[in-house]
C-alpha cells in the first residue's frame, strides 16, 4: 500500500506528479488543494494493511520526512506488525544529511529492520539535480543523506525520473552513481506520470519513449557492469531491446491509472509488460508502440 503521509515538500520538482503551489496563510508548499493528512486517517490505513494482505507499507507524500507525525507513524507500524512487513520510504533523502535526524531514525527504525527506502536523484550535478528540485543546495543535501544511509547500513534505492532535462545525461548519471553510491540496492529508471506539476511545466520537461530510451538502455548497461541491480518502470517491452526485458517486466502502479494500445491486444508478451500510464498514450498516443 502507498500511502501519503503530508502534502508538504521541501522541493518543488517540476516532475512531481502533485499540483504543489506555495500556501501563504500556512506558510508551506503543498499539494494545491490538499496540505495536511490527519494522523487518525493514516493509522486507519496502517491498522487495514492485515485485511487488504499487503506486504509492504510505502510512506510517500509530498515529502514524508518534513511532517511532524513521521516518526510517530514509524513507531505504530512497527509496534503493529514488527519485521511481518515491508516498510518502504519514498523521500527526496534530504533531512537524512542531518546528523540528529539520523540519530533518530536508527533508533526509531534500526537499519536491521525490514525497511527500504527509495530516493529520487535527477541527475549527476548539483545544476541539473537542483534545476529540476527548484531547491538550491538540494542535491548536496539528498547525496549525503544517500551516503549517510548507506554508511547506517540501510538499503537504498536510487529512482531516476526520466525527462526532458536529465535523458541525454542518463549514461552518465549511471557512471556517477557507478563511482559514488555503488553500495545502493538497486536503480530504477521511471518514465513520468504526467499530472500536477509535470503538465504545468510540460514544455520543460516533456520527453517520447523514442527519444529517451536509447539512453535508458546504455545507463542500464553502464549499472549493470559495474554490478549494480537495475529496474526499467513504465518501459513498454517493444520499446526496448529484448535482452534488457526482465528489467522491465511486471505491473509497479495500480492498473486503472496504466493502459495498453488498442494495438497490444494479440501481443506475445502482452501478460508481462508494464504498460505505461494512461497519461502518456493521451498526449503522444501509440506511435511508438510495436506489439511483439
Amino acid at each position: 500500500m502507498d500511502w501519503p503521509i503530508t502534502f508538504r515538500c521541501n522541493n518543488n520538482c517540476l516532475t512531481c506528479i502533485n499540483d504543489m503551489v506555495y500556501h501563504p496563510e500556512k506558510k508551506v508548499l503543498g499539494k494545491k488543494d490538499c496540505v495536511y493528512i490527519s494522523t487518525d486517517q493514516i493509522k486507519n490505513k496502517i491498522d487495514s494493511l492485515r485485511e487488504k494482505n499487503d506486504e509492504t507499507m510505502s510512506f510517500t507524500g509530498g515529502e514524508p520526512t518534513i511532517s511532524e507525525d513521521f516518526f510517530e507513524l514509524i513507531e505504530y507500524t512497527r509496534e503493529k506488525y514488527e519485521d511481518d512487513i515491508l516498510l518502504f520510504i519514498v523521500t527526496n533523502g534530504r533531512m537524512f544529511s542531518s546528523k540528529s535526524f539520523m540519530d533518530k531514525m536508527v533508533d526509531t527504525l534500526p537499519p536491521k529492520s525490514n525497511s527500504k527506502f527509495g530516493i529520487a536523484i535527477f541527475g549527476h550535478l548539483p545544476s541539473l539535480h537542483d534545476s529540476i528540485t527548484r531547491a538550491e543546495g538540494s542535491f548536496e543535501q539528498t547525496v549525503k543523506g544517500i551516503k549517510n544511509l548507506l554508511d547506517r547500513g540501510y538499503q537504498v534505492e536510487l529512482r531516476i525520473i526520466i525527462n526532458k532535462m536529465n535523458y541525454e545525461k542518463l549514461p552518465e548519471i549511471a557512471e556517477w552513481i557507478s563511482s559514488n553510491l555503488r553500495d545502493v540496492f538497486r536503480v530504477v529508471m521511471i518514465h513520468m506520470k504526467y499530472t500536477g506539476n509535470a503538465i504545468k511545466n510540460f514544455e520543460k520537461i516533456k520527453v517520447k519513449l523514442s527519444e529517451s530510451n536509447s539512453y535508458a538502455v546504455d545507463a542500464a548497461e553502464t549499472l549493470e557492469k559495474n554490478g549494480i541491480n537495475v529496474r526499467m518502470f513504465h518501459f513498454p517491452l517493444c520499446t526496448i531491446p529484448e535482452k534488457h526485458w526482465d528489467k522491465a517486466k511486471g505491473v509497479t502502479k495500480q492498473k486503472e491509472e496504466l493502459k495498453f494500445s488498442d494495438k497490444c491486444q494479440k501481443c506475445d508478451v502482452r501478460e508481462e509488460c508494464p504498460m505505461i500510464w494512461s497519461t502518456y498514450y493521451k498526449i503522444f498516443g501509440d506511435e511508438e508502440i510495436n506489439p511483439v
